[in-house]
């Protein structure tokens, strides 16, 4: 199960603003902190060993991640991950745009699908 958390602070430190993303494993109850983020998220569950998110980390941009349930790495794909893996001719009409929403739709099996505007 995929939960927001609220992030709570000691007295001085910013709270409300930064939340965390937990995954429960309902059978044991065990739980960890899976990212923070800022802003707002969306996420989705595979069907298998991994969750598909996006974070929305502002007005003009979007970064999608896939996290896997039985590691605290995650994969991040946004403009600059993108502008490095693409061909020059697409990396070009990344570096120029200043809105990049990098949105993730699926994941089916090894491959990701997601959905790059702006």
């Amino acid at each position: 199960m995929v939960r927001n958390v609220e992030r709570e602070g000691s007295v001085g430190e910013f709270v409300g603003t930064f939340r965390a993303l937990g995954l429960t494993e309902v059978a044991t109850a065990r739980s960890r902190k899976v990212c923070d983020y800022v802003g707002a998220a969306a996420v989705a569950w595979s069907g298998t060993d991994f969750l598909v998110g996006t974070q929305y980390v502002g007005r003009k941009a979007s970064r999608a991640l896939v996290f896997s349930t039985g590691s605290d790495n995650a994969v991040l794909l946004d403009a600059p991950a993108l502008i490095a893996l693409v061909p020059a001719e697409l990396s070009a009409t990344l570096r120029e745009n200043d809105h990049v929403f990098v949105e993730a739709s699926r994941l089916e099996g090894d491959t990701v699908h997601f959905n790059v505007w702006g």
